[in-house]
């Protein structure tokens, strides 16, 4: 027989236990579905309900007026048959969410996330409609604030504390060194790779492609309160994504990062056509891993990247960041007194963009929890691939001087599907690479999986 169907209250997981063949019992975890939802029973069947708060947000995060919240958040129903047969469990959509937990259960998800093209539904209910992406176009004055001095920072939360929760919770389960992750192998790197008494000293826990394994972090890198804006910042181009990064940090030990620019590693590619989101999954303070940047560092040595110094643990935080002091010639020095190095705190769920040349560093954790952001790198299209090979690990071989593109690199954002997105930074745009403007109408075909 049927179990009477429950009816839930407040936040918190859903999960509907029914009976089932020989008298077992199984439960089908519904997700987090927010702290919104509503229990309705209707007719002789029982119909649970669950009503989800809208994801994203809209101009208003901007400090804009006039704007609206996008529909389309979660909206799924389970239906419980009839009690005379054996215990069946459906689950229909409504809307244009698909249950990412039925598509789990019917084996329709792979095992290697890039497959899947588009969110899953683990984190948000589905992308918005063409006339409904321009509630989350970045203004004009932070776009210039960007171009200026290097960042810039949105002034309220992009994510609600229910989705700060989720990917904490996945973050948490990648960083576990004793119960490691079922997927840990399509991760590009992790510090769990590497658990000598040296990397240990470290404090920290670090890992690069977890799109690839975990479902509301894989949602992440399409949420177009990221997307868009990035796509503006390289004006209203194509967006494709580069790689993702987790960096956690131990409680009262966790280390200052060094100075560095972002480019500086991507140099494989080009033209520099990249753009960095720092998104808070912690409230971030000068004590708790914030980040510090030296703004119009991007503009110094007319591109070039500077030569910075390697992390060095014998050195506490404050030999770390004045480092920065042995990496900078005199003219920088001067502008370095001038504008002195800025902390950023970040409030839980709030995001920062960083242009790919700026200076920045991240404080240590002296508090006593722990410190978790997660860094989503974009690029715009068409960027190349300057040597022959593969640009991340166990990813798609490119020929030199090809277009970056494929299920490693997904597009994340296409300006073109979408209404009323003209480019609000023509100046932003960026040319061709050398020699490559044939490429870039006819990408070369990669060479299999190194």
């Amino acid at each position: 027989m049927m179990t009477e169907a429950p009816t839930f209250h407040g936040g918190g997981a859903a999960v509907v236990v029914i009976g089932g063949h020989m008298g077992r019992r199984r439960a089908f975890f519904l997700g987090s579905l927010h702290r919104r939802r509503a229990a309705v029973q209707e007719g002789d069947g029982s119909l649970l309900r669950y009503r989800s708060q809208r994801p994203f947000i809209s101009a208003a995060k901007w400090g804009c007026d006039g704007d609206r919240d996008v529909e389309g958040g979660p909206f799924c129903r389970a239906v419980i048959a009839s009690a005379t047969s054996s215990a069946l469990l459906q689950l229909t959509t409504c809307q244009r969410h698909k249950s990412y937990v039925v598509k789990f259960v019917r084996g329709h998800l792979p095992s290697d996330l890039k497959d899947v093209a588009g969110p899953i539904g683990a984190l948000y209910g589905s992308l918005p409609d063409a006339d409904e992406y321009s509630s989350f176009r970045m203004p004009a004055a932070y776009l210039n604030h960007y171009h200026q001095v290097g960042y810039v920072t949105m002034p309220h939360a992009a994510l609600s504390p229910q989705q700060c929760d989720k990917l904490a919770d996945e973050v948490m389960q990648l960083a576990n060194d004793r119960e490691h992750h079922p997927k840990m192998e399509n991760l590009y790197a992790t510090s769990l790779t590497n658990m000598s008494l040296e990397a240990m000293k470290f404090e920290m826990f670090f890992c690069q492609g977890q799109w690839r394994a975990s479902w509301a972090l894989h949602d992440l890198i399409y949420m177009p309160s990221f997307t868009v804006p990035c796509s503006q910042i390289l004006g209203n181009t194509v967006l494709r994504l580069w790689y993702d990064e987790v960096v956690m940090k131990n409680p009262r030990k966790g280390p200052c990062i060094p100075w560095q620019q972002n480019y500086a590693r991507w140099q494989h590619t080009k033209p520099m056509n990249h753009v960095t989101v720092a998104i808070a999954l912690d409230t971030l303070t000068k004590d708790r891993g914030a980040p510090c940047v030296i703004a119009g560092s991007h503009r110094w040595r007319d591109g070039q990247c500077i030569p910075t110094s390697a992390f060095d643990p014998s050195k506490d935080e404050i030999g770390q960041i004045n480092s920065i002091w042995d990496i900078v010639n005199e003219d920088e020095r001067e502008m370095v007194l001038d504008t002195p190095p800025e902390t950023i705190e970040l409030q839980r769920g709030q995001a920062m963009f960083i242009h790919p040349m700026t200076l920045h560093c991240t404080h240590g954790n002296r508090t006593l929890d722990y410190s978790k952001m997660l860094l989503l790198h974009f690029m715009g299209t068409p960027t190349y691939a300057v040597h022959a090979g593969s640009l991340l690990p166990k990813t798609t071989r490119f020929p030199a001087e090809s277009v970056i593109h494929g299920p490693y690199f997904p597009v994340v954002f296409d300006p073109s599907v979408v209404e009323d997105m003209p480019p609000a930074n023509p100046q932003a745009s960026l040319p061709p690479a050398d020699g490559a403007g044939v490429a870039a109408e006819t990408p070369s075909s990669p060479d299999p999986i190194a």
